[in-house]
């Protein structure tokens, strides 16, 4: 089996040998074993797109997961959307604190189909650093037990990209010494049809998000976060909130139990 470059793809060239029996019995050799980079592959799949070359790759467990982001970090040309197959627990192969990382220029879609990514204190559940007009988009997860010494509990956005939550759930994540118990970002944040409950930012603020832009935020709850200002919420240029829930956040020090527009 050999790969070759076309257009941007990597495609699998695979050579069929005819097996000749010579004497009683036929000799077979077995497949050697696949390596990590084979096992991303034989689940990658690619179509070809206006502007580059969409690639989706199916994960089912932390190395998976991990492998999958740096791929895609790897390769520009983009779109790049990451399936879950499964419920995935982090934490199992790597030092606590290493955060699974998407640091490409390409817009990247992790598709949750109903699963959880758990990171069990661990680490982050994901860090994004990717540049502005890149657009990271996680839809149906429940991403929960993240933590992070400092910003950005479950998830951390620098250089900023924008980031879109579509029906998802962030719970129980923590940032200790940071902004953002949830969710922290330096660009764009949309979030709909989602829930935020249980998140923390001990000595920042934004129980459930920290983002430093305007953002809007469309039928989505946010429940039992807390923070030393803006429980649930601290924006530095203003939010736009409709059809929104905010119940039982607690702002601290520095209040807004909801909301802390600092903008």
């Amino acid at each position: 089996m050999t790969w070759a470059r076309v257009s941007g793809a990597r495609v699998m060239v695979v050579a069929a040998v005819l097996l000749v029996p010579v004497g009683p019995a036929l000799a077979t050799t077995p497949p050697p074993a696949a390596d990590d980079d084979t096992a991303v592959d034989a689940a990658t799949t690619t179509s070809t797109v206006a502007g580059g070359v969409e690639t989706t790759i199916t994960v089912s467990d932390e190395v998976g997961y991990r492998d999958a982001l740096a791929a895609a970090s790897g390769d520009p040309s983009g779109p790049h959307t990451l399936v879950l197959e499964g419920d995935i627990v982090l934490g199992q192969c790597c030092a606590a604190g290493d955060d699974p990382r998407y640091d490409g220029s390409a817009d990247l879609v992790i598709d949750g189909g109903g699963h959880v990514l758990d990171a069990g204190g661990s680490s982050r559940l994901l860090a994004v650093i990717a540049p502005s007009g890149t657009t990271v988009t996680i839809r149906d997860l429940a991403l929960r037990n993240g933590r992070a010494a400092h910003d950005g509990g479950a998830v951390l956005v620098e250089g900023g990209a924008a980031l879109s939550f579509e029906g998802v759930v962030v719970a129980e994540s923590v940032a200790y010494s940071g902004d953002g118990g949830g969710v922290a970002s330096d660009g764009t944040v949309a979030v709909v049809g989602s829930t935020f409950a249980g998140n923390h930012a001990v000595a920042g603020d934004g129980g459930a998000i920290h983002a430093a832009r305007a953002f809007p935020v469309e039928g989505s709850t946010f429940t039992g976060n807390s923070a030393r200002g803006g429980g649930a919420l601290a924006v530095d240029d203003g939010a736009a909130l409709r059809n929104v829930t905010i119940t039982g956040n607690d702002g601290g020090h520095h209040g807004g139990g909801g909301l802390l527009a600092t903008g």
